[in-house]
C-alpha cells in the first residue's frame, strides 16, 4: 500500500510478482486475492505458476524458496529492486535459527536490508519493523489478507520457534526482536571486514593462478583457513613454492 501510494504520485515502474507453488489446496485462491489486491491499489500483479521439485535431503521449504527466488531473478530488470516483506520478526527467527544450526558470521548476519540480487537488487524496507507493528498498520487501513494455515504447523523448525519458544522469549526480553537484529547487523560488519582481510590475504599470496606456498604458510591459521579468502576469488588454484 505504502508504494502504492509512491506510484500515484509519480514513482514510475511499480509491479508485483505472486510466486504460484501449487503446494497448498488454497494456493489458487490466494493467487486470486493478490490480483484483486493489485486492482484495488492500482498495481499490476503477474502470478507465475510452478512446480517444486524437492532434492534428496532438502526440505519441501527450501526447495519452494529456491525456485521462487529464481522465478524472481528472471523477472528482475536491469538495475531493478525487488522489495519482500520481511519484517523484524522474520529476522529474529533467522538469527536463532542460524545459531541452533552452529552457523558462522555470515550466517548469524541473517538477512541485509539491501544486497545484490539478479541484475538488480533485493531490498527488504521493514527489517526494523516488528510484525505487531505491520499487522497494526494493516488493520488501521483497512487491508485484507491471507493467513496460511500451515504456519500452524509446528513440524517445522520456524513454526516451533515462534509459536511456542518466542513467546516464553519475549515474556521476559520484551526488546529482543530489536537487540537481536542489533546483533545480525554487527556479524555483518564482521563479516565484512573479514572479507576485505581475506582478499588481502589472497592477493598478496597469489600469482596469476598460482598460489605462493610460503606466504600462506606465514599466515597464522584461522587466517589460512578462512573460506572467505577462496570464496572471494573463484579461481583454478594452483601451488608455488618459489615467486616466479
Amino acid at each position: 500500500m505504502l508504494l502504492a501510494a509512491l506510484a500515484a504520485h509519480g514513482a514510475a515502474g511499480l509491479r508485483a510478482v505472486h510466486i504460484n507453488h501449487g503446494i497448498h489446496s488454497n494456493a489458487s485462491k490466494w493467487a486470486t486475492h493478490c490480483r484483486a489486491l493489485g486492482r484495488r491499489l492500482g498495481v499490476d500483479v503477474r502470478v507465475l505458476k510452478t512446480k517444486v521439485v524437492r532434492s534428496p535431503g532438502v526440505s519441501l521449504e527450501a526447495a519452494a524458496r529456491d525456485i521462487r527466488y529464481a522465478l524472481l531473478a528472471k523477472e528482475l530488470e536491469p538495475g531493478e529492486c525487488l522489495l519482500t516483506g520481511h519484517h523484524e520478526d522474520d529476522q529474529l527467527e533467522t538469527v536463532l535459527l542460524q545459531l541452533f544450526r552452529g552457523a558462522g558470521l555470515a550466517g548469524l548476519a541473517a538477512m541485509p536490508p539491501m544486497s545484490p540480487f539478479a541484475r538488480g537488487w533485493l531490498v527488504r524496507p521493514l527489517l526494523s519493523c516488528s510484525r505487531a507493528e505491520l499487522e497494526d498498520y494493516a488493520r488501521g487501513a483497512g487491508l485484507s489478507w491471507v493467513d496460511d494455515d500451515t504456519n500452524a504447523d509446528e513440524s517445522l523448525d520456524r513454526n516451533y520457534l515462534r509459536r511456542q519458544v518466542l513467546p516464553l522469549i519475549r515474556e521476559r526480553w520484551q526488546g529482543v526482536g530489536t537487540a537481536v537484529s542489533r546483533s545480525a547487523r554487527h556479524a555483518a560488519e564482521g563479516q565484512r571486514l573479514l572479507d576485505t582481510i581475506a582478499r588481502t590475504d589472497v592477493e598478496r599470496a597469489s600469482s596469476g593462478t598460482a598460489l605462493f606456498v610460503p606466504a600462506l604458510r606465514a599466515l597464522q591459521p584461522d587466517r589460512r583457513r578462512s573460506p572467505a579468502a577462496w570464496t572471494a576469488y573463484k579461481r583454478p588454484w594452483h601451488h608455488r613454492t618459489a615467486p616466479s
